[in-house]
């Protein structure tokens, strides 16, 4: 520091004091500026025109630091004339804060959904895991929401039968005279509609619909086989949209060549999956092939034809609904499924049909053989163009799981509530209870509610929904008998063998 003169001012007094003095160079905010490691700027530095602005990010990171607060300061340096510091002026300070909280609470449920199959009149026990990797305390709850029980599918002995039913096929005797009043399957609450299957409306045997295979366009098949006697399947894509869909029922299409206008149709089976059925990757989300999901068939007041016989009426197609019950995210999916009926013709489905082409637009529809053990494209034997499957989707967009809860009476839990330390887990103890259950297949769903901040349904958010089934099959039983023992011999040792249904007793015999 240069200094002209120092002054010094004694105002006529006639003792004059002197003391020392200290120069020290002040330092004003910025003049020391240095990485702030838990804040970034983007960009640091620009060019903004007269009249304009320019926005910056700020990005505040708390990864590694420990609870606390963070003070620091934004220094805008710029080619403004006015000294600063301050707003309108080269220099502005502008002070950040970050202020470091514990983690709040992460629910982590494991695992995410449970099957027991059991015999009837007993009992077995799984255990649910519930984990907090968050830090602060995790409050949870357990609900329980019951669903609809299903009968299995009983599976006969298999038959040998074509992949589909094409023009000029033998066809069986008809059953009987067509009902005068027969029972028409109505849908309620459309989601999803994969395509038409009537040509002609009203065209058909007494006014009713009909479908007409395109023998003009060169298709030849009437349907395709997707019958629990043949071991065929047949499946086909689509997509929900953003926000999910709660999944009431799916309705198929079926016909057996030769009945009435009374429904044949007396089972279905079906799976979901996440991507092509059997492809690498692809899972499947829901159902199964045992389960008889049937909750109602009826005519649909629409008959398969050929273009040339409109009027035919040994084969009117069937409804038959299939109850889900399930709420799926948004994404693209596949059903599969498979039908039973009372005849040995079939059941075939029918393809969707579209008046004047031999096929939808973009059709994928696909089918298993058992006797390949692989999928394939439905695909018309005359036309060879890949067919899509008509099915309809019927539920709501409003109703998630969850969002009926009653008690599941066939299933206990040990624990329905608790509060879970950050870092730590507690199990909860399932126990499923066959006693007094008719054979079938029950299911349910486990609705865990917690104070995680994100928004569910699924892991590690404020819903966790798994979905909870019991399979209770007929028992087994053993008897032994011839066990006498000569009068030296001792029978000692008793050892209890359990055999899933199955109870042995066996003994030791020690001779003296």
């Amino acid at each position: 520091v240069n200094l002209a003169a120092v002054d010094l001012f004694a105002n006529n007094a006639s003792v004059i004091y002197y003391d020392d003095l200290s120069l020290v160079m002040a330092q004003t905010v910025c003049d020391a500026p240095s990485d702030i490691p838990w804040l970034s700027t983007s960009p640091i530095s620009g060019t903004t025109a007269p009249a304009t602005m320019t926005p910056v990010d700020v990005t505040f990171d708390s990864t590694g630091l420990a609870v606390g607060t963070y003070n620091a300061n934004l220094c805008v340096v710029s080619n403004d004339p006015d000294p600063g510091p301050g707003n309108g002026t080269d220099l502005v300070v502008v002070p950040v804060q970050l202020v470091v909280e514990q983690a709040p609470p992460n629910i982590f449920v494991d695992p995410l959904s449970f099957s027991a199959t059991q015999p009837q009149d007993t009992t077995s026990q799984q255990t649910l895991t519930i984990s907090n990797t968050g830090g602060l305390t995790l409050d949870w709850t357990i609900s329980e929401e019951n669903l609809t029980a299903f009968p299995p599918i009983v599976i006969g002995q298999l038959v040998a039968a074509p992949a589909s039913e094409d023009v000029g096929a033998s066809q069986p005797a008809s059953v009987s005279a067509p009902q005068s009043q027969p029972v028409v399957w109505a849908p309620r609450a459309i989601l999803y509609d994969n395509g038409p299957m009537v040509t002609h409306p009203g065209g058909g045997s007494g006014g009713a619909d009909a479908s007409a295979v395109q023998t003009t366009l060169g298709n030849s098949s009437y349907g395709f086989n997707h019958s629990v006697s043949g071991a065929f399947r047949v499946a086909d894509d689509f997509t929900v949209p953003a926000g999910g869909w709660m999944i009431e029922s799916f309705t198929f299409f079926a016909y057996q060549t030769g009945s009435t206008t009374t429904s044949t149709m007396n089972a279905v089976n079906l799976r979901i999956w996440d991507g092509v059925p059997g492809a690498a990757g692809s899972n499947i989300v829901f159902g199964d092939t045992t389960t008889n999901r049937l909750a109602s068939t009826a005519f649909t007041n629409v008959y398969r034809v050929l273009d040339t016989t409109l009027t035919d009426s040994t084969r009117p197609i069937m409804a038959s609904v299939a109850t889900v019950n399930t709420f799926l995210a948004e994404g693209t999916y596949w059903v599969d499924w498979q039908t039973g009926g009372t005849l040995t013709s079939g059941p075939w489905v029918v393809p969707v049909t579209i008046l004047g082409q031999t096929a939808k637009p973009g059709s994928n529809g696909m089918q298993y053989s058992s006797s390949t053990a692989a999928w394939a494209p439905v695909t018309d034997s005359g036309a060879a163009a890949v067919q899509d499957l008509p099915f309809v989707i019927e539920g709501t967009t409003e109703a998630p799981p969850c969002s009926m809860l009653a008690d599941i009476p066939w299933l206990a839990l040990d624990s329905t509530a608790g509060a879970t330390a950050g870092g730590a887990s507690d199990d909860v103890t399932l126990t499923f209870d066959s006693t007094g259950l008719a054979v079938g297949t029950y299911t349910g769903n486990l609705c865990v509610f917690s104070n995680d901040p994100d928004a569910g349904p699924g892991n590690e958010t404020e819903l966790v929904i798994v979905p909870v089934e019991l399979i209770v099959e007929t028992g087994s039983a053993v008897t032994l008998s011839t066990l006498a023992a000569g009068s030296t011999a001792l029978w000692s040792g008793l050892a209890l063998l359990g055999v899933f249904g199955l109870g042995i007793v066996v003994w030791r015999r020690k001779q003296r």
